[in-house]
């Protein structure tokens, strides 16, 4: 797989894939309609407010298990869109 990406001979859903660095932060897929996990719906407007919450309980659970790391986010938890 290494050489075929090398080469140029990987279909770019697999190159992003397998091949993108530093891996995003946050991945969030539709295992129902891509259990491949090609398509990174993170930055989907629509699943804004989802996120959020997922991140939010996340950050709540850290603080309870007394997970000292910090948030790989920072204190940049996306916003859900106003309405």
């Amino acid at each position: 797989m290494v050489q075929a990406h090398e080469l140029g001979h990987l279909k770019p859903e697999f190159g992003r894939a397998y091949f993108t660095l530093p891996r995003p932060v946050i991945e969030v897929y539709d295992l129902h309609n891509d259990a491949a996990e090609f398509h990174n719906l993170a930055n989907d407007p629509e699943l804004a407010g989802v996120i959020q919450e997922h991140l939010a309980a996340l950050q709540e659970k850290m603080i309870v298990d007394h997970d000292y790391l910090p948030s790989p986010l920072g204190d940049s938890i996306p916003k859900a869109p106003s309405k």
